[in-house]
């Protein structure tokens, strides 16, 4: 089972995921800005695109991914979330072969964001790829919204609450997802 759990580990998934086959789990995390300048990022990463096939006021938002690891090894998964919260969300996620990931995410036309994932002691570090490039959010998975943690010395301005950063709408409205980032990166003040 270790064996299973570390070759997940490297593919981006929930840690409830690793559990069974099928999830609904609460997803609880911190989004945060990054200084790049003082983050050493970790030689691999792995390239994930997702594809979105819902529309702004759906109830779920819901996702194909294709994850491709360090040595080309693809995953796929579809993915249906629900916020409840700022940070939190129910989550359902399944994994799908990567040739239908990849269809699906054909299908989705603009609704596609490309990033390269990696992975910092508890933080999944993401560099935005194509239209977005430039951004760089870090994210924590926590137990609870108000749990405590170390921040390293490159976690910025926390974007927990910025709507407009979600990888959702950032896929519909990437010009805007630039625009709002680079505000709060040159806004010092804390939110």
């Amino acid at each position: 089972m270790n064996e299973y759990r570390n070759s997940f580990r490297s593919h981006s998934l929930p840690r409830s995921f690793l559990k069974k086959d099928k999830v609904m789990a609460l997803e609880i995390e911190r989004r945060f800005l990054v200084d790049t300048d003082k983050l050493l990022l970790p030689q691999e990463g792995n390239i994930i695109t997702q594809g979105y096939l819902s529309s702004p006021g759906d109830p779920f938002t819901i996702r194909a991914r294709l994850s491709i690891g360090v040595y080309g090894r693809k995953l796929g998964f579809i993915t249906l979330k629900n916020k409840i919260a700022n940070g939190i969300n129910k989550e359902f996620e399944y994994a799908i072969p990567p040739e239908d990931a990849e269809e699906i995410i054909g299908s989705c036309g603009t609704k596609v964001v490309t990033k390269k994932r990696y992975y910092i002691d508890r933080f999944e570090v993401d560099i935005f790829k194509g239209e977005l490039s430039g951004i760089v959010i870090a994210e924590i998975e926590l137990k609870d919204i108000s749990e405590e943690f170390d921040k390293p010395e490159w976690l910025g301005r926390e974007i927990t609450y910025a709507k407009e950063l979600s990888n959702f709408s950032m896929a519909l409205n990437p010009e805007l997802a630039i625009r709002i980032f680079n505000e709060l990166k040159s806004d010092k003040k804390t939110p």
